[in-house]
């Protein structure tokens, strides 16, 4: 069987990451969007393993590493996840009573491998969920997961400050085997593609300075950088002014947050086409 992670995070981008990753890779993730959720979940529903983020308002990890103590006798490893990187921060959480530690930011080349290292012997068997299912569904962008990816021409420009987000949009996108550059502003942005035109730019829209929607406006003016894709992405709270915008201006496309990572793929192969086999 595979294993069911339970995942507590309340930052909605890291938690996306890592229940995207677990899934990709053939395990069954159960989020959590903060302690009190994650208390309830756990009692309720059969866990190999948990993955809790430290820094959590109200039911932080420690206090939720407390109270579940106190109501199971078999509880599961708990895996404490902390974006602090203070000295002494690893043996607090492993003092606090947690199994293991995870460091924040985390890799997402790397990270269901560190995580397996703490699943009980026989949770973790192969990397594939379900494959007489995969065999009858068809293909999508997504399967690039879990195999060797198609090598495909040029980059993709990812424009976005917050860290997580680049960390997700990169893995997602290099799954295509598409190179992922990413900058922090519009200007950079500019910048970067008029030396280097890229297959498509994945901009968010709300970013100091310039917005999302400025770059594409700038970038659609450009006689040079018109007839690049672009697609951009907004919160969930986005405004009829903000997509009445961006059509106007000529996106190729308007996500929203949270990502759905197929859709995202499914967008991308639009403009990234494979490469012609020998």
């Amino acid at each position: 069987m595979c294993a069911r992670v339970l995942v507590i995070d309340d930052d909605p981008v890291n938690l996306d990451l890592m229940t995207y990753l677990l899934n990709a890779f053939g395990h069954v993730p159960i989020a959590a969007s903060g302690g009190e959720a994650a208390l309830q979940a756990v009692c309720t529903t059969e866990v190999d393993l948990v993955l809790c983020d430290i820094q959590m308002p109200g039911v932080d990890g420690f206090e939720f590493l407390r109270r579940l103590n106190q109501e199971r006798w078999h509880k599961p490893p708990v895996i404490g996840v902390t974006a602090l990187a203070m000295v002494g921060d690893r043996e607090k959480v492993l003092s606090a009573g947690f199994d293991g530690y995870l460091a924040k930011p985390i890799a997402p080349e790397t990270f269901v491998e560190e995580v397996e290292r703490y699943l009980p012997a026989g949770a973790n068997v192969g990397r594939v969920l379900n494959p007489s299912a995969d065999a009858e569904r068809p293909p999508s962008a997504a399967d690039g997961l879990r195999t060797r990816p198609t090598s495909r021409n040029g980059y993709a420009l990812v424009v976005d400050d917050n860290e997580p987000n680049v960390q997700l949009m990169r893995h997602l996108i290099t799954s295509l085997g598409v190179e992922v550059r990413a900058v922090r502003s519009a200007t950079d942005a500019l910048r970067l593609a008029r030396a280097v035109h890229p297959k498509v730019i994945i901009s968010d829209i709300h970013m100091p300075g310039q917005s999302g929607i400025d770059l594409l406006e700038t970038a659609k003016a450009d006689h040079d950088l018109k007839d690049i894709p672009f697609l951009l992405i907004s919160a969930s709270s986005a405004t009829v002014e903000e997509e009445r915008r961006a059509i106007a201006a000529g996106a190729d496309g308007f996500l929203l947050r949270p990502l759905d990572p197929e859709v995202l793929l499914e967008q991308l192969a639009r403009f990234i086409p494979a490469e012609s086999q020998a």
